[in-house]
């Protein structure tokens, strides 16, 4: 059976280019870091399991460092990225501080599911977990125990009757450390869902106490890259390369394929009760509002991959782009306009923040845009 080969290379931490072909093969790779050089398997055995063993290093230039996700809570944001860097600011203050991290691997994920407790994901199959707010950091999961729980289940598999998936897990255990996570959905403090390369699907039920691969349970057979996951109309919606669009109804086990309105890449989701925006390469955005039966297209002048959205209000959505684009829609993802921020580099995530205001994060480091004075390291 044929297998691709990933390359380190970065999936939020793009090099800002238009060339949709070259686009197209960082995303496939889907692993952080900057450039296409490749490093020799010795050289990448040696250096991968020294992230899991080195601790984030404390910069004053972090907050100009590439950054890729962002949460918000009601007292803070947090902001995380390359090295292991994960930042938290104090609504109302402006002087961003940096976490204590015990890995310097890149993280691609954030979410906070209350004040307190968060969870970040990454490179080197990184979970961590939070519960003072983002201020220190806990390792639950590597990519050393990911390859250990894929190779499990693909023992337990019938090998005649999942021939194609036993194979697929076999390949992916073989990877060792080299686990993408790219992104994660928790419903509360106890059960969530973290999705990545090559199919890579994780849930845990004891808030990551332990975790339970299920890729086998993805209709997913090309076992391609998974980008994003989110929840819409009571259901977990999976999106990634390929136009690949997956859900699973609350209560079922599977998660099936819905047809998808473009064959291109999704980057992401944004879900509510009521509707569905998916958004990715070239500029596309489609909202579905009945459980992805149907698409429409959102009205948006781009071109360029769109990156991150997020939900200001019931119907008020706020999304970013790799050209440095800031789009607002007041009428739940139908129509987008620009929205200036004072900055414009490749961004790859968006938050509301301080009632109007918006911060950013991308490539040259975190924005925050208040109509005031702007966050400062």
């Amino acid at each position: 059976m044929k297998r691709r080969t990933i390359v380190p290379v970065s999936l939020r931490a793009l090099p800002y280019v238009q060339s949709v072909s070259y686009l197209r093969q960082v995303l496939c790779c889907a692993v952080l870091g900057f450039g296409l050089s490749v490093a020799s398997p010795d050289m990448q055995a040696e250096a991968l399991p020294d992230r899991l063993d080195t601790p984030a290093r404390l910069s004053g230039k972090a907050v100009e460092s590439n950054l890729n996700s962002l949460a918000t809570t009601g007292t803070r944001t947090i902001v995380t990225g390359g090295r292991g860097h994960i930042l938290w600011l104090e609504h109302g203050d402006d002087v961003w501080h940096q976490a204590s991290v015990p890995v310097s691997s890149d993280l691609t994920a954030v979410q906070f599911v209350n004040d307190d407790w968060g969870w970040a994901v990454g490179h080197d199959g990184v979970i961590l977990h939070s519960r003072d707010g983002g201020e220190s950091w806990v390792l639950q999961m590597d990519g050393h125990r990911i390859a250990v729980l894929l190779q499990a289940l693909a023992e337990e598999l019938d090998s005649e009757q999942q021939r194609t998936m036993v194979g697929n897990l076999e390949y992916a255990a073989q990877q060792g450390v080299d686990q993408s996570l790219l992104a994660l959905h928790f419903s509360d403090a106890r059960n969530g869902i973290v999705v990545g390369a090559n199919n890579l699907v994780l849930q845990t039920q004891d808030g990551g106490e332990s975790w339970q691969v299920i890729s086998d349970k993805v209709d997913n057979p090309r076992s391609l890259h998974l980008y994003g996951v989110q929840q819409a109309f009571g259901k977990l919606f999976i999106v990634g390369e390929q136009g690949l669009i997956l859900h699973r109804p609350s209560g079922h086990e599977f998660f099936e394929s819905v047809p998808s309105p473009y064959q291109g890449s999704w980057f992401g989701a944004l879900g509510s009760a009521d509707s569905l925006l998916v958004y990715g390469l070239l500029g596309n955005a489609w909202v579905s509002r009945d459980s992805g039966l149907t698409w429409r297209q959102s009205a948006l002048d781009s071109a360029v991959a769109i990156t991150s959205a997020s939900a200001v209000g019931p119907s008020e959505i706020v999304m970013v782009s790799l050209g440095g684009e800031v789009f607002h829609s007041t009428d739940g993802g139908d129509h987008f306009r620009h929205r200036e921020v004072g900055q414009r580099y490749p961004f790859f995530a968006v938050a509301p923040v301080n009632d109007s205001g918006l911060v950013v994060a991308g490539i040259h480091g975190v924005h925050v845009a208040t109509g005031k004075s702007e966050a400062r390291p």
